[in-house]
């Protein structure tokens, strides 16, 4: 009988399962019912044959088993998006939600906003009616409404094709991230079983402040729960406190949700500012704990989504990180999201702000990609509203011009230095590439940086952060 692991990598890869794989996982699943990893591998199978009535009669069984497991219904709302079943989809993503996945929420958020759009009621009929198809763009332009997608959504907006996350899956191998190293990837996965012993150790351990930001900005979600218990047993501990901070603001994401602001109810705003107000209080505690420590300093950047600071007071706060880690790239990067239009800023703060910082660094730097992230926000911003003007942007002149000078002054001087927490910067940059199809620079800087991948910037193109990193690779020619 094939190995868990041989049956898996055959899902992932390019061709489809055969009979006797399905079959193997089949008894596999018989053997060991409440094995969810086991029930994620036969979706995997099915889904590239079609067979969803199958996938949704597995999960079926394997939910009235374990009717609290948030992953199963996120797997079934799927498969119900891929049979354009509106209201059952909706009411999985709910649940999932509703258990703490992050990806149930934002596609929830997504098809609710789609709907309003549309004038759709999901409770009133089984299956959403595709638009009529576009026009297909002229050969030299790109699809980006097709590419850019937030979670499960994208099934429903686009009949038959797009970028779609669960399609991808039977089509490309992917890998999990080697971001930070072994210890990082330990502690990750712990974190998202709810065991943060490992996170903690990690970060009580790492010195640089830019790495030790990396590994906390990239563990998955915490539950606050968890979180506080960790920071009530080590109440002196500025790790445990910082953790906690970030759980918080973790929360306040998701109870915002994805969508625009105007398919944002009240009582969403109302939980985003109240859990970043206490995810503030945690981190001024965890200042006074370690006053020449960024990351609490970092933290309060990153509550000024959920509590609509000034540009004065963004700016304040950045001071503050950088007098503690000059050069910082993520937090500058973060104040770079703050100031653009779609948070409380404007074009011209933001090109302001990403200039300003990539004249002051030194050549070799990180900071002079800042110019790179602040053109991808506009980009993005322009791909949310029209397709053929986001093509356009990047393919701009000047816009490119100023792109390449500002590389070659940061991770493409020749005096730039790698270190641990480069991977920040490098992913970023490599966004910026893939979204202008650059792909002899995106190539050259993907092959530096492995599978060391974040989840800002991929998480913009699809919420299956490793099938977008996986398309770039494939567009760069890497596979």
């Amino acid at each position: 009988m094939a190995s868990v692991a041989f049956i898996v990598l055959a899902v992932l890869a390019s061709a489809p399962a055969t009979d006797a794989e399905i079959a193997s996982l089949r008894d596999r699943i018989s053997a060991a019912p409440d094995d969810v990893e086991l029930r994620i591998a036969l979706d995997e199978a099915l889904v590239a044959h079609k067979r969803y009535d199958e996938i949704v009669a597995t999960w079926d069984e394997y939910i009235a088993r374990n009717p609290e497991d948030g992953r199963a219904y996120l797997e079934r709302g799927g498969t119900h998006t891929l049979r354009r079943d509106a209201a059952p989809a909706l009411r999985d993503l709910d649940r999932a939600c509703s258990l703490g996945q992050p990806r149930g929420c934002e596609g929830a958020t997504q098809l609710r906003a789609m709907f309003a759009k549309r004038g759709i009621d999901p409770a009133g009929e089984r299956r959403v009616r595709a638009p009529a198809a576009p026009a297909k763009p002229a050969k030299t332009e790109r699809s980006w409404t097709s590419r850019i997608v937030v979670g499960v959504a994208v099934a429903f907006l686009v009949a038959g094709g797009g970028f779609v996350a669960r399609a991808l899956r039977r089509r490309r191998q992917t890998k999990p991230s080697t971001v930070g190293g072994p210890r990082a990837r330990k502690a990750r996965e712990e974190a998202a079983q709810g065991h943060l012993t490992s996170a903690l150790e990690l970060l009580r351990s790492t010195p640089d402040p830019e790495l030790r930001w990396m590994h906390l900005s990239t563990l998955p979600s915490i539950a606050p729960d968890h979180a506080r218990r960790l920071a009530s047993a080590h109440p002196n501990d500025v790790a445990a406190q910082v953790l906690l901070s970030s759980a918080l603001l973790q929360s306040g994401m998701q109870a915002r949700g994805a969508a625009a602001s105007e398919f944002t109810t009240r009582e969403q705003f109302a939980a985003f500012e109240a859990l970043s107000r206490s995810a503030v209080e945690v981190a001024e505690r965890a200042a006074a704990l370690a006053p020449d420590d960024p990351l609490p300093w970092l933290l309060q950047l990153q509550a000024c989504y959920g509590l609509g600071r000034s540009v004065d007071e963004i700016r304040a706060i950045l001071d503050e990180v950088t007098r503690r880690a000059p050069g910082h790239f993520d937090a500058h990067r973060i104040a770079a999201h703050l100031l653009s239009p779609k948070w409380f800023g404007d074009v011209d703060t933001l090109l302001e702000f990403a200039r300003t910082t990539a004249a002051s660094a030194p050549d070799g730097s990180d900071l002079p990609a800042i110019v790179l992230y602040a053109h991808f926000e506009l980009f993005m911003s322009a791909a949310a509203k029209d397709d053929a003007a986001a093509t356009a942007y990047v393919q701009r002149r000047e816009v490119r011009d100023e792109c390449r000078a500002a590389y070659a002054r940061s991770l493409g001087h020749a005096a730039y230095r790698e270190r641990p927490a480069s991977a920040v910067a490098r992913n970023h940059v490599c966004g910026w590439f893939y979204a202008a199809e650059m792909n002899e620079l995106l190539a050259a800087e993907l092959d530096k940086l492995g599978y060391a991948f974040t989840g800002s910037p991929w998480i913009h193109f699809g919420t299956d952060v490793r099938r977008v990193f996986a398309d770039a690779r494939i567009q760069a020619k890497l596979g």
